[in-house]
C-alpha cells in the first residue's frame, strides 16, 4: 500500500455536478449524489427503521451513487488500475469492487454489529477506493505459517482504538474520529510509515521505538495483506528486483574492469548499453502503474542500509532516486 494523492473534492462528473433531481422541499435542485444523501438521511434517522444501533425494518436502502460507471472510471484512474490496499493489478481477472473506507450500511465490531453505518458518506468520493475482491470481501485465506484458512478481508469492519469516539450521526464532523482510526487510508495516511516487507514477500507492522504500529497491525489483518498468494506474488517481484540490481552491479563493475584493461571503446559501449537497459528495467519497475511499489521501495531502503549500492554511487547512479515520492 502506498500513499495516493487525490483531490479532496468530488470529481466533476454528472452524478456530482448535474442538478437533475428535485429536493424534498419540492423546489430545490439537487445532483443525484445530493438527492441520494438527502433520502438516506431521512431513511436512516427514522426511529422506526433504526434505533439503538439496530435495524428494525426489512427495507433495504438502494445506494446508487457509488455504482456510477463514470465514478468507477475515476477510481480506477486514481489508483492506476490497482487495488488501493494490496497494489495488485487485477483487471485481467475480475472487476473492481468500489470500496467504502467507512462502511455504509452497518459496522462490524469485535463484540457487535452496529446499524446503520456511515450512510451519509456512501456516495462521498473521499470515502471510496478501488479495491480487489480479496481485500474487500471476507473469505478464508491461507497465510504463511498456518495450515488452515483464516477469515480475512474488510467487509464492514472499521475498528477504532476508542469505540466511545465513533461518529454515529451525520451531524457530527467525521474528522473528530480520525485520531482513533485503526485502518490505513492510502489517500490520507502514508502506509509506508506503518508497513514493512520481508524479502520473502511477507508484510509486518513497522516498529517505532520498538512498538509495532497499531494501524499497521490492524490493516494487515483487515485487508488480508498476508494472504498466501499475495505474499508469493510480492516475493517473486522482489526476487526480480534483486536480480536486476545484481545485473546492474555486475555491468558497473565490468565497466571499471574494461577501462582498467584499456579495452576497446566498442566493448565499453556495449557494456554501457547493458547498464542503460538495466536502468530502464528499474525505472519501469517503479512506474506508477507497477505493482507492489511499497515492497520494492522497502527493499531498496534496506539494501541501501546494508551497503549494497556503493559501486553504483561511485558510478554516479543513485538508487534512492527510484523511490523518491
Amino acid at each position: 500500500m502506498i500513499r495516493v494523492a487525490r483531490p479532496a473534492a468530488n470529481p466533476q462528473i454528472p452524478v456530482y455536478v448535474d442538478k437533475t433531481c428535485t429536493g424534498a422541499d419540492g423546489t430545490s435542485k439537487l445532483t443525484r449524489y445530493e438527492h441520494e444523501r438527502e433520502k438516506a438521511i431521512v431513511f436512516f434517522t427514522d426511529p422506526s427503521n433504526y434505533l439503538g444501533d439496530k435495524k428494525l425494518c426489512k427495507t433495504k436502502f438502494a445506494f446508487l451513487t457509488y455504482k456510477n460507471s463514470k465514478l468507477l472510471e475515476h477510481l480506477v484512474s486514481d489508483f492506476n488500475g490497482k487495488c488501493a490496499y494490496c497494489e495488485s493489478d487485477f483487471r485481467a481477472v475480475t472487476p473492481s469492487d468500489v470500496e467504502h473506507y467507512r462502511p455504509k450500511a452497518a459496522i462490524t465490531t469485535p463484540t457487535a454489529k452496529l446499524a446503520p453505518g456511515y450512510f451519509w458518506l456512501a456516495g462521498d468520493y473521499s470515502n471510496l477506493l478501488n479495491s480487489c475482491p480479496d481485500c474487500n470481501r471476507p473469505r478464508k485465506h491461507k497465510v504463511p505459517g498456518q495450515t488452515k484458512g483464516t477469515l480475512l478481508g474488510k467487509g464492514s469492519q472499521f475498528p477504532l482504538s476508542d469505540e466511545t469516539l465513533r461518529v454515529r450521526s451525520h451531524q457530527v464532523a467525521i474528522a473528530s474520529e480520525n485520531g482513533v482510526r485503526l485502518l490505513l487510508d492510502p489517500c490520507h495516511d502514508n502506509p509506508e510509515d506503518h508497513l514493512e516487507f520481508e524479502a520473502n514477500g511477507n508484510v509486518r507492522a513497522r516498529k517505532h521505538e520498538g512498538v509495532e504500529s497499531a494501524m499497521g497491525l490492524h490493516s494487515i489483518d483487515v485487508y488480508a495483506l498476508r494472504r498466501m498468494h499475495l505474499v508469493q506474488k510480492r516475493c517473486g517481484v522482489l526476487l526480480d528486483l534483486a536480480a536486476v540490481f545484481g545485473e546492474l552491479n555486475h555491468h558497473v563493475e565490468n565497466d571499471n574492469l574494461l577501462r582498467e584493461q584499456a579495452s576497446s571503446q566498442e566493448l565499453i559501449d556495449r557494456n554501457m548499453i547493458r547498464i542503460q537497459c538495466c536502468m530502464s528495467k528499474l525505472i519501469s519497475m517503479f512506474s506508477k502503474t507497477s505493482e507492489y511499489i511499497a515492497a520494492k521501495r522497502d527493499w531498496v531502503r534496506k539494501a541501501d542500509a546494508n551497503g549494497q549500492f556503493v559501486a553504483l554511487r561511485a558510478f554516479k547512479i543513485e538508487p534512492l532516486d527510484l523511490i523518491s515520492t
